[in-house]
């Protein structure tokens, strides 16, 4: 690992922590365990230092937001950590950009993603719902941005159906 950090990383950590923050609470509800899997992200953003020197194709915001996604989503398949009801009381509806409009919805869709799609299908509605742009969440997981789009299509529609049918039984 190199001696000093490349201030175009440091900065771009710096001025996305906040986003960092956020997007590990939509991995990990227990505050305590939050903080932890933060600490560890950070870690793994400076680690990735020597390789964001070594590439000049990406930009710091999106090496930085594509560091954390890879992260979480590894994380997520380490953990197999299941989602629970109190966990959600912790999130504002504002966090949202989406068409759910309860929590118990958001709860819904969270629980149905975790049983229902893969590790990167769920990272992409976790940032779909943060309200990131699709070509921002392409650049994130490294796909076209049209398959991003359809991917987000495509599980808001079983995302939909799912509530729907909930409603009705």
């Amino acid at each position: 690992m190199a001696s000093e950090l490349d201030p175009r990383l440091l900065e771009a950590i710096e001025k996305n922590s906040s986003w960092i923050e956020k997007r590990c609470r939509f991995s990990e509800f227990i505050p305590s365990r939050c903080e932890e899997l933060v600490q560890d992200t950070m870690y793994e953003l400076i680690k990735s230092n020597e390789s964001f020197v070594k590439n000049d194709v990406i930009s710091p915001k999106a090496w930085v937001k594509r560091v954390v996604s890879n992260t979480l989503l590894t994380y997520s398949r380490n953990e197999a950590f299941k989602i629970k009801e109190e966990s959600f009381e912790h999130l504002e509806k504002a966090q949202y950009d989406s068409k759910l409009d309860t929590p118990i919805e958001v709860q819904e869709a969270f629980s149905f993603l975790k049983k229902n799609s893969s590790a990167r299908d769920q990272e992409i509605m976790h940032l779909h719902f943060m309200g990131e742009p699709h070509k921002e969440i392409a650049t994130i997981v490294g796909m076209k941005s049209t398959s991003v789009t359809n991917t987000i299509s495509k599980l808001n529609s079983k995302i939909s159906e799912h509530l729907n049918r909930g409603l009705h039984e």
